[in-house]
């Protein structure tokens, strides 16, 4: 079992790291982070290693660790690997569908719906934006679930992480135009509505390429941003991929 003190540094760097707040490059020392969160400098040390294992760090025998450095080349790869995941991942929970768990995916769908709705009206509403990154997740994860591998469900845990990281490495702190957002929003929405429907209907080809869509138009969207150069406008860094 994970020491509290590490499991405690862990969550305190990773949540920095994913937020943004502590960019790619940034050195990380292990006394001035013992010191932050009031632990020892070994469980800091531990959770600096988990984190390299997750690929958000990188440690320099002799010299520390830093925040990994990630490039656009790296970005298609996971996407290119995360696609095949979740494309077979749809297909599976699209045969192995229960009535009680397409009725959780639809009830959360819903709440997708209904974010999508205030990011409508309110490009701005950060918390509608943070809801609705939330909900995207949960419909993922809900697939993992549903298509019953434990395995895979762990492989893309850690490639969602790191995809999250390339994302905010790619595309800074630029932040789309409110009409950008709005159309977004209601993609992101419309996506899923096809993958749910299939997964319902227990179509297994449709759901894979409902997915395989999905996937595809996230890659193109961040390679889009990551070209821009608007400001960001007062939306969390944190909440950029759901606008994708």
């Amino acid at each position: 079992m994970r020491n509290p003190n590490t499991t405690k540094a862990y969550d305190y760097l990773r949540k920095r790291i994913l937020g943004g707040e502590l960019q790619p490059g940034a050195f990380l020392s292990a006394q001035s982070i013992s010191k932050d969160i009031g632990v020892s400098r070994t469980p800091v040390r531990e959770a600096l290693r988990q984190l390299e294992y997750d690929e958000l760090v990188t440690i320099v025998p002799k010299l520390g660790a830093v925040v990994k450095i990630l490039n656009r080349d790296q970005f298609q790869d996971l996407l290119g690997y995360r696609q095949a995941l979740e494309t077979h991942t749809a297909g599976k929970a699209a045969e192995l569908r229960r009535p009680e768990e397409v009725e959780q995916l639809r009830l959360t769908l819903e709440g997708m719906r209904e974010q999508s709705n205030n990011l409508v009206q309110n490009p701005r509403d950060v918390e509608a934006l943070r809801r609705l990154g939330d909900l995207d997740a949960r419909f993922h994860r809900m697939l993992f679930a549903m298509a019953r591998n434990s395995f895979i469900r762990e492989k893309f845990e850690r490639a969602h992480i790191l995809q999250r990281m390339l994302t905010l490495t790619l595309i800074e702190n630029k932040m789309p135009e409110d009409e950008a957002v709005k159309e977004n929003a209601m993609v992101v929405f419309e996506e899923h509505t096809n993958i749910y429907e299939a997964i319902r209907d227990g179509d297994v080809g449709r759901a894979q390429t409902a997915m395989g869509k999905h996937m595809s138009s996230f890659a193109n969207k961040v390679s889009k941003r990551s070209g821009s150069h608007s400001a960001s406008d007062g939306l969390p860094q944190s909440s950029v991929e759901v606008l994708m």
